[in-house]
């Protein structure tokens, strides 16, 4: 078979591998002996033509909503071979089933009976049919393998539909022509060197790219088999590693960590056939990336991708770069500045693409099928949102997106940076800068730290490492320490609305000062913000401060206690407390320097 044969379809390309070798094995799950190839495309094939009964056509969309698992694999797959696919996802909210369906216009559901009644209802008060999936697990090979030479509109009008995660809006529906998707999972399998020796470990959902195109398609199409488990779990997880010879699996940062973690709690060595890891969705920070490349003994392979274009770049297996996501795996790649031209090595700009795995567009209104919303482009580029440079050799670093940025009193925060400079320290385990309302600066800094387990830190401690790590106007003003951090669907932290979801732990306790210099340092604020005195451990900047009030506050103090005070002291230590403590020892200090004049 061909690369352009396997590129194709979905279609094309499994009955392709299943002719060359039918005993080969492609899915499987457990300790079972797997399935073959030619066991599957006699699946695929039977459920075609179920699905060709029912009336439905190469470019109809069919939703699928199933568990997670191997049966949910093979009608996922099932379906991508006969129609255009559109996974959904199992988490919603029943109210919101109608708004994913009109948009959608799906020609048909499959629905495991009892996933989601409210999806039903929605799907029969909107006329769309429902599949059991029983219908097409149960389907045999009732015809011959479709002619693939004489099928062409397969080849042009199957499409792949899948929402975006929503870290940072509203999710939107990407249409991908399937043909150009799956150039890009040939591209990416070139760059990780697999072959049909390979098997991988699908533990995601397929809602989304990273589970549905980088650890279910991409492994098929380039003819190696994959193993399913039901839902990610640590321990099942390494048991598999453990007892099939699994060569790679590819996990969002937050299920690597976890897998570290499980390793970690058994002193031997784990026993697996990996030849590598892989890491997508988002930046791996670097010593979770050092920790499983030392636990597991394999290279940790970064890649970069978007539900716009699930395959941008990857680090090659050889010659994996730390920091970096790697070379482009996209047919184009370009940093663009802010006039939408190309910037050279070096620079910082917006990562653009252009060519496959590109999308085709975003759904537009389901009256008007088969078109779709006009994209974001600069100058023929589309515009990722991501912030990123290219070095000499064309690896890529990225720094965080774009629209994310948060602007503090006109000085530009790249939350990504500040993340990686709080899990610098030792103590931290995971961390989210993000932004909060501000009435004078628009904007402030706001960061949200899980710590190692046993650790111990204050916040006071951890701002003192970030001041030496950054610059000022980058120190977040307020650090909270949580159990763990709110995770979307994909993985990811979702940035923009976290400070409405954290704002009860925001909200300082309402404990007066206590003390005279606790007293006077909470006159002295409110004053100058022309407030009642606050709150012992109310942060100045969340209060209203900002870089010009501050000073007046330093300069009022310096007065009173006589002493040279730097204005950026309280920057330092912004709360009422704080900042009395370091008051309190520089009047030691102060006081000590007298005693010692006195003396000689």
């Amino acid at each position: 078979m061909t690369q352009m044969d396997a590129g194709s379809s979905l279609r094309v390309a499994l009955h392709s591998w299943a002719a060359q070798d039918p005993d080969r094995p492609a899915l499987g799950s457990g300790p079972d002996h797997p399935m073959s190839r030619g066991a599957l495309a006699g699946l695929l094939t039977g459920a075609e033509h179920q699905l060709r009964q029912l009336g439905l056509r190469p470019q109809d969309r069919v939703g699928v909503l199933m568990p997670q698992g191997l049966e949910g694999a093979i009608v996922t797959l099932q379906v991508a071979c006969a129609c255009s696919l559109a996974p959904l996802r199992p988490d919603l909210p029943s109210s919101q089933w109608s708004a994913v369906l009109q948009p959608l216009a799906p020609s048909a559901l499959v629905l495991s009976p009892g996933v989601a009644p409210e999806l039903a209802e929605a799907a029969n008060s909107l006329a769309i049919p429902l599949v059991e999936p029983s219908m097409l697990l149960n389907a045999r090979e009732i015809a011959a393998p479709p002619d693939r030479r004489s099928d062409p509109i397969a080849h042009t009008a199957q499409s792949v539909v899948i929402a975006t995660s929503g870290s940072t809006g509203e999710p939107r529906w990407v249409v991908h022509r399937q043909a150009t998707l799956l150039k890009g999972c040939l591209a990416m399998a070139r760059t990780l060197r697999l072959s049909q020796a390979d098997r991988s470990l699908l533990a995601l959902p397929l809602h989304h790219t990273h589970g549905l195109v980088s650890a279910l398609l991409m492994p098929l199409i380039s003819g190696g088999s994959v193993s399913v488990i039901e839902e990610f779990s640590a321990d099942a997880v390494l048991r598999l590693l453990a007892a099939q010879p699994i060569s790679w699996i590819t996990l969002p940062p937050a299920m690597h960590r976890a897998l570290l973690e499980q390793q970690q709690l058994t002193p031997s060595a784990p026993l697996h056939s990996l030849r590598f890891l892989r890491s997508g969705a988002i930046s791996m920070p670097p010593h979770l990336r050092d920790g499983l490349e030392d636990a597991f003994g394999v290279p940790l392979i970064e890649a970069y991708g978007m539900s716009e274009c699930p395959h941008i770049c990857s680090n090659p297996l050889q010659s994996p770069r730390a920091g970096s996501v790697g070379r482009p795996v996209v047919e184009e790649l370009a940093i663009l500045g802010e006039d939408g031209a190309p910037l050279p090595p070096g620079q910082w700009g917006e990562v653009a693409v252009r060519g496959a795995p590109l999308m085709a567009g975003y759904l537009a209104d389901p009256t008007a099928a088969g078109d779709f919303t006009a994209m974001s482009w600069r100058n023929g580029w589309f515009a990722t949102g991501d912030q990123g440079r290219r070095d000499a050799e064309g690896y890529l670093y990225l720094r965080g997106r774009l629209g994310e940025m948060i602007n503090r009193g006109g000085l530009k925060v790249m939350p990504a940076v500040v993340d990686a400079a709080l899990l610098s320290h030792p103590a931290v385990h995971e961390a989210a800068c993000f932004a909060v309302p501000h009435p004078t600066l628009g904007e402030d800094l706001a960061a949200a730290v899980v710590l190692r387990a046993g650790a111990r830190l204050g916040e006071q401690d951890l701002r003192a490492h970030a001041f030496s790590a950054l610059s000022p106007h980058e120190v977040p003003s307020r650090i909270l320490f949580v159990e763990e951090l709110p995770r979307g669907a994909t993985g990811k932290v979702p940035r923009i609305g976290l400070a409405e979801q954290l704002a009860g732990a925001l909200r300082a306790p309402d404990e007066p000062a206590v003390g005279e210099l606790e007293e006077l340092v909470a006159t002295v604020i409110g004053d100058v913000l022309q407030l009642k005195p606050p709150a012992r451990d109310a942060n100045f900047f969340q209060l209203g401060g900002d870089s010009l009030s501050g000073t007046r506050v330093m300069t009022r103090l310096s007065a009173q206690l006589g002493l040279d005070l730097p204005p950026t002291l309280l920057f330092n230590a912004p709360t009422v407390r704080s900042l009395a403590e370091r008051l309190d020892h520089l009047i030691d200090q102060a006081l000590a320097r007298l005693e010692a004049g006195a003396g000689t």
